[in-house]
């Protein structure tokens, strides 16, 4: 039976299996462009130059509001995994993985929480992919509307996630040769 306590154990019990520095090391582990892992690496520690990491830094800014929804300062866990523009990215990804969860809003736990207990390491370290591209993806569409004024755009946005998780596994996993429109057509089918 659901209740907070049990969510509350659930947490817990999920945080206990994860050593401080596990999630580091997990991210080393995987094999996709260097630059992509440097890019994630900064994300897990929030060193990335988000608007609120900026003017801590004492940079004065015009507008520190998340230039996807106009509502919240510019944070990396807003702007990654609480904007209401950003979530339905994870909501797919969740249909696909058939998990039903809360998203954590700290990066570090964000990224722990996309490997399964269940799953294969095969398949959690395509999760861990697929989540370092759609977060790469989130920030390129970030920083083109900041300088660049374009529109955001969530199809696009996936289509960006989904290409990129693609094209990665296709450089760097031996036997991958699926092409991408077979394998975009059948996603829940890539995390199993």
């Amino acid at each position: 039976m659901f209740s907070t306590n049990s969510a509350y154990n659930c947490l817990r019990s999920e945080q206990s299996l994860h050593q401080p520095n596990s999630g580091f090391r997990q991210l080393w582990e995987i094999k996709i462009p260097p630059a992509a892992l440097s890019f994630a690496w900064r994300l897990l520690w929030d060193r990335l130059p988000s608007k609120d990491n900026l003017i801590i830094r004492q940079i004065v800014l015009q507008n520190d509001l998340c230039p996807f929804c106009q509502s919240q300062v510019e944070s990396a866990s807003h702007l990654f995994f609480t904007c209401y523009k950003v979530m339905p990215l994870w909501w797919e990804f969740n249909s696909w993985v058939k998990e039903d969860r809360v998203l954590h809003s700290k990066p570090m736990d964000n990224f722990l929480q996309h490997c399964s207990l269940a799953g294969s390491r095969n398949s959690n370290r395509r999760r861990k992919i697929w989540w370092i591209a759609a977060t790469k993806s989130i920030w390129s569409l970030r920083n083109d509307m900041v300088f660049n004024n374009q529109s955001f755009d969530i199809s696009k946005l996936m289509d960006r996630s989904i290409y990129l998780t693609w094209s990665w596994l296709r450089g760097w996993e031996k036997d991958f040769t699926v092409p991408f429109h077979q394998w975009s057509s059948y996603m829940s089918l890539s995390f199993i």
